[in-house]
Parts: structure tokens; C-alpha cells; sequence
């Protein structure tokens, strides 16, 4: 599989293209600083690779290896999007494109009740919220084209998640958990919730989701959810969310707890989900990820960094170190999520941001100065007066709560807390 892939395993050696595996293994060098920082450079290496190589060998090469070349790259905009695939021959004709934008004219969202990206089950297909034309609605797009479709009557949904046959999603909107076919058709509404945070759905017909109150259950056709697992209050817990299925009914879900020794990624039983394992200290979810190699593996943040550890579904053991998989990945302690997806199919996709500057602009648009460092701000509120600002900011998926003050240029530590608490600032 893919993550196997990238932790033990070298590409095949190319035959008859030496320029075409030069830019393919600067691609996929192991460390970052080595591999092309941008889409543009690459692109424009392998431009030169395809002019160097004769004809017939170089469209040979590229349909091989068009797809692997995809394991560093960067692409997309407002937190890029990479796209890993395994590392063996194609088995037909696909041809995986190496770009995943918005649409045009358009940009990827990422919000507290809209936001998210999915692959579906076998890869070929990814399901993301995006903006355009002043909607905000479910995007999907093969990873063989360059084209995207909005589906009708998503607006204002978020958090797709894939159903195991890859002709539904089912997806939230700020009160009700809706399934859509494909295929056509309206939406459904399958039940009220509020602040649904990540959805999986069962090779059964049902459907977990996670929210504020712990997961909940319900059938896919639509009905009544039931309490899957309830909120530990003597444990400081505030959500259980983004609860993954795995194998023989088991399943696994991030707790966000205010007390550091109880947050976490939690296993447990379908059958019996009120006894439960926890696996790792983290602040951000976790993703099950099958291999080819016979292993399984866990796929979780520590700080920027995405790494692979080998797992065992069947008694919740990890084993041996974690691995680097890729640096930096982009996650949110706020929402508990990482901006990673992976699929049965062999297809990793991940997200990586850069900094942002809080800068004041005046009436007129003009830039008149900036307010604190470089960082990664999801969230802010000013104060009536304008002489203050409070800001989420998130550091190595950790959010804190800091307070401005603009006249002064000083910067005070509020608070470190989870998504329950919005700033808020009244001077």
C-alpha cells in the first residue's frame, strides 16, 4: 500500500528515461527539503524531462509513473493538497492528475460547520467543500480529470464522509446529518444533530457520527440515532468525534478532554463501546490505514508531522516506532482533525498551510500595519473599542487563545482550551 510504500520500500527503477527518473526521485526523496517545493517546479522539471527523452519512451514513462511523482507535490490552494498513490505499475489506464484546485474561481473551505475532504473507497474519487460563486457547497471530482461538479442541494454542508460501496455520501449541516446519492436525486435528511464532527458509515447500513454529546449511531436509510458513547464529565470531556470503522466491529474515535492524560484516540467494540482502549495521546484524530505488505498501520500527528505506526486492529497493539510520512501536514486542534484521507484503494491525500499574518486594513483597503507573528489563525474577534483582538491560534495542532493589544504591540496568553470555546470579547 501506499503508506508501506513510503516507509520501506524504494520505486522501481525506470528503464529508457534516465532525465524522467531524475525528477522522479528528487519527487520522492525522503527528505523534505530535498523533494520540489512547488507545483511549478515541478512541472517545469518535468517539461525538461519529456524534451530530453525520445517520444515513444518518454508517454511510456509518464503513464507510469505520472502518478508517483504526486507523493511529494504540494498542490491546491489554502492548504495545499498532496496525493501519495502505491508504488507499483498502474493496473489500467488510469491517469492520476497531480493537481487538486477549487474550483474556478473559487476556494477550498475550511470552516467550524463547513469544511473537510474525503477519498472514496477505492481512491478514484475525492469529495471536498468548496466555494464558488457564492455557494458553499459538496465538490466532487475524479482523480483521472481535471474537472469538478458541484451536487445539488449540499449547500451548506461539510464533513463528507463516503459510503462503503462509493455511491453515497452522507454529510452535515449545522442541525441535521443528510445522505446523497450520486446518481442523482435530492438529499435526505437521515437525523437531527447538532455539530456533527465526522461520520462513518458501516458495511451494515449504518452510519456513526461524532458530536459535542460522544457518538451516536444510526441507520442509513434514516431514524432515530442511539447513544454509542457517552462524555466521561469526571475527565474533563467535551467530544467525542471522527469515529473510523475497523475491521470485525470495531471502531475507533478522538476524545477531546480539557485534562491532557484523558485526550486522545479510543478503540473499541461496536458490540460493547462502553468498554474502550485508548491508543494514543493526541489532539487531533487518528486514520486507520490497511497495508499491502501485510501490516496495518495508524496514521496520527505528533506536532506537524503525519506518521505511520504499525497496528493491530484485532487487539488495539501498536508496535515499534512511529514513522515519518510526511512534514509539515496541516491539523486543527480546534476542530480535533487532521487534514488527511486515505482509502482502501491505496490513496493517501494530505494537507499542508502556511503561516498567515493578522494585518488591519483601512475603509479604503489600504495595509496599515500588521498585528503579532506569523502564525495560523482560524479564529478572531475584535473588540467594540478596536483597541484589542482575541485570536485562536493554533501551534503543532494545539489551540490557544490569545488577546492583542493593538496600541501597545502586547501579546497576552489567555487560555488553552477546545472547539466548545469560540472567543469571544467584550471591552
Amino acid at each position: 500500500s501506499v503508506i508501506a510504500a513510503i516507509l520501506e520500500r524504494q520505486p522501481a527503477p525506470l528503464t529508457g528515461a534516465p532525465p524522467l527518473e531524475r525528477v522522479v526521485r528528487r519527487a520522492l526523496a525522503k527528505d523534505p527539503d530535498q523533494r520540489f517545493q512547488s507545483a511549478r517546479d515541478l512541472k517545469a522539471a518535468l517539461t525538461w524531462a519529456m524534451e530530453q527523452a525520445p517520444p515513444s519512451t518518454a508517454v511510456k514513462a509518464v503513464r507510469r509513473w505520472q502518478w508517483i511523482a504526486a507523493a511529494a507535490l504540494a498542490v491546491g490552494a489554502l492548504g495545499e493538497w498532496s496525493v501519495s498513490h502505491f508504488r507499483q505499475p498502474l493496473a489500467d489506464d488510469r491517469v492520476f492528475r497531480l493537481d487538486i484546485v477549487p474550483p474556478e474561481g473559487g476556494r477550498f473551505t475550511f470552516g467550524l460547520v463547513t469544511g473537510g475532504i474525503a477519498l472514496s473507497p477505492d481512491g478514484r474519487t475525492v469529495a471536498f467543500v468548496a466555494s464558488a460563486g457564492g455557494r458553499t457547497g459538496l465538490w466532487v471530482r475524479p482523480l483521472d480529470s481535471t474537472m469538478a461538479r458541484l451536487i445539488a442541494g449540499t449547500e451548506g454542508g461539510g464533513f463528507p464522509f463516503w459510503s462503503p460501496d462509493g455511491k453515497s455520501l452522507g454529510f452535515f449541516t449545522a442541525t441535521q446529518l443528510k445522505r446523497v446519492d450520486l446518481a442523482g436525486g435530492t438529499p435526505s435528511v437521515i437525523c437531527g444533530t447538532v455539530a456533527g464532527r465526522g461520520g462513518a458509515w458501516t458495511s451494515d447500513g449504518h452510519i456513526l457520527f461524532g458530536t459535542n454529546s460522544g457518538l451516536f449511531q444510526v441507520t442509513a436509510a434514516g431514524g432515530t440515532p442511539s447513544s454509542l458513547t457517552t462524555l466521561d464529565a469526571s475527565h474533563g470531556e467535551f467530544g467525542h468525534r471522527w469515529p473510523q470503522v475497523l475491521p470485525s466491529g470495531r471502531f475507533l474515535y478522538l476524545v477531546q478532554s480539557r485534562k491532557a492524560e484523558y485526550a486522545g484516540i479510543y478503540a473499541g467494540l461496536l458490540a460493547n463501546p462502553g468498554e474502550r482502549v485508548r491508543l494514543l495521546p493526541t489532539e487531533t484524530n487518528a486514520l486507520y490505514a490497511p497495508g499491502g505488505n501485510g501490516k496495518d498501520y495508524l496514521l496520527w500527528m505528533r506536532g506537524g508531522t503525519l506518521v505511520a505506526q504499525e497496528f493491530d486492529p484485532g487487539t488495539f497493539q501498536l508496535a515499534g516506532e512511529p514513522r515519518l510520512v510526511a512534514d509539515p501536514v496541516a491539523a486543527s486542534g480546534f476542530w480535533g482533525r487532521m487534514n488527511v484521507a486515505t482509502s482502501t484503494g491505496g490513496v493517501l491525500l494530505y494537507g499542508s498551510s502556511s503561516p498567515s499574518q493578522l494585518t488591519w486594513f483601512d475603509r479604503a483597503g489600504n495595509n496599515v500595519g500588521v498585528v503579532g507573528e506569523p502564525g495560523e489563525y482560524p479564529m478572531l474577534r475584535l473588540s467594540p473599542d478596536g483597541r484589542r483582538v482575541v485570536v485562536a491560534r493554533e501551534r503543532a495542532g494545539s489551540p490557544d487563545l490569545w488577546l492583542f493589544d493593538v496600541e501597545r504591540h502586547v501579546a497576552q496568553h489567555v487560555d488553552q482550551f477546545g472547539l466548545e470555546y469560540l472567543p469571544c470579547l467584550v471591552a
